[in-house]
């Protein structure tokens, strides 16, 4: 991945006691919060984006995972997490880093 390219990833949203959290499923160090639902969208893009710059650096190239693959090597972080976790799941959502 260039940095300059874009990348489109997933993005869980989630809501507790009035807080809003979001976490990008193929970048498990990726978890974000906000006082609004766009404030989290925001600070989670802001994250991806330096996870991402952080993969490049190290030499790394980024590959989205199934699902199975991520739980196979025990990265796998979703919406059942949230639940555990008692955050409301409110939705998924693709971003654009």
């Amino acid at each position: 991945m260039m940095i300059s390219e874009s990348t489109l990833l997933e993005a869980v949203i989630g809501k507790k006691q009035g807080r809003y959290y979001a976490i990008v499923r193929d970048l498990p160090s990726c978890v974000a919060d906000g006082a609004t639902m766009e404030e989290a969208i925001k600070h989670i893009k802001e994250v991806a984006a330096l996870s991402l710059i952080d993969i490049h650096e190290a030499g790394l190239t980024y590959a989205p995972q199934e699902e199975s693959e991520h739980r196979a090597i025990g990265t796998y972080f979703g919406s059942d997490d949230f639940r555990k976790r008692g955050i409301e799941v409110i939705r998924t959502q693709k971003i654009k880093v």
